[in-house]
């Protein structure tokens, strides 16, 4: 066998993680312009996105919060503008599956723009379970209203830095968030059939952690509130 990581650096996680961790991200991933990529919902309807806003300061030099569901082809184009005319060193993706795959590829336009440039570090808040920040493969929904999937072997289109904060998840609704682990419990199960997955660690920790998804998804959905068995779950899900 011969398995390889994606080029994440650093998993940070725990309750009130993003306003204990995240300026201390930025300084480790060495990064100074931060444009956020998000949801309406995130933005409009939740303090989330005004409360890391407020966190980074200076150092947020845009927000895009127009993308929707399955990341719509024509809005990640409208953030791909934005982010060349910001001159941001970083994106920071904020939400679910949406946000994340189209942050991914912002950064691939921008390498296809431009290969020799530097690649804008990413680091992600996820707020569902769906996982898409554990790999470096996408998925958006064409001009023509066709679902596309796309998957790179290239390793670095992956984001740097995952915050897994479960007090920020309290804002996801409780249908959405247990629908997505069904989600990540898909992906597990998915990896102990594809005959490229390396037998160790890959198949062998999805093994694993298939039990801990369940057990951690009815406790819960028993306690809605618990953030510490929220943390688990997000972990179980990623692993």
């Amino acid at each position: 066998g011969n398995w390889r990581t994606t080029n994440i650096e650093n998993v940070v996680y725990g309750p009130h993680s993003v306003n204990n961790q995240l300026t201390k991200v930025l300084e480790t991933l060495n990064v100074s312009k931060v444009f956020i990529i998000t949801g309406n919902s995130l933005m409009n309807k939740t303090p989330v996105i005004k409360d890391i806003q407020g966190l980074l300061g200076s150092k947020c030099v845009g927000v895009n919060f127009s993308i929707a569901q399955h990341a719509p082809e024509d809005k990640i184009n409208e953030a791909l503008n934005q982010v060349i005319e910001s001159k941001a060193d970083a994106l920071l993706s904020v939400g679910g599956g949406s946000p994340i795959d189209s942050t991914k590829i912002i950064i691939k336009k921008l390498l296809e723009k431009n290969p020799s440039a530097p690649k804008l570090k990413h680091i992600t808040i996820p707020t569902t379970l769906s996982v898409a920040e554990a790999t470096t493969g996408m998925g958006y929904t064409d001009s023509s209203g066709k679902k596309v999937s796309v998957g790179f072997t290239n390793r670095n289109l992956g984001p740097e830095a995952i915050i897994y904060d479960s007090s920020i998840t309290l804002h996801t609704p409780m249908e959405l968030w247990l629908s997505t682990a069904i989600r990540a419990l898909d992906h597990s199960i998915e990896i102990m059939y594809l005959p490229r997955a390396q037998e160790f660690p890959t198949r062998q920790i999805s093994l694993l952690y298939v039990s801990k998804i369940f057990k951690y998804l009815i406790a819960c959905k028993n306690n809605p509130k618990d953030l510490d068995i929220r943390t688990k779950l997000q972990l179980a899900c990623y692993a």
